[in-house]
């Protein structure tokens, strides 16, 4: 299992720790008040909701990592083209565990 992998199976364990909100409308609003450690975006996710999303990302100095498309919806079993890792921990090893895999 490479690193990318183990990155995207931390994203269901997240999940399940209640430390990842996904969906636009309650992302959004983490992201507004501040909340979170990295945001997730499927390559497929339209341009205005990246328009929307990244610069308040951005603002508060959370990490962004795009995934390939249908990667998101994959790893947590549902159709989603965002998602936001609320916990510190978890969000700094999944990015860790992404951008390796990443540059390989």
């Amino acid at each position: 299992m490479t690193a990318y992998q183990r990155g995207l199976g931390m994203l269901g364990l997240a999940r399940r720790a209640r430390a990842l909100v996904s969906g636009f409308a309650l992302v959004e609003t983490a992201l507004k008040a501040g909340n979170g450690s990295l945001l997730l975006l499927d390559s497929g996710v339209s341009p205005e909701t990246g328009k929307q999303l990244l610069p308040l990302a951005r603002k508060h100095g959370i990490d962004c990592f795009m995934l390939r498309a249908g990667e998101l919806s994959d790893s947590l079993g549902d159709f989603r083209m965002c998602a936001l890792v609320t916990d510190e921990g978890f969000g700094r090893r999944i990015y860790e565990l992404l951008s390796e895999g990443t540059s390989n």
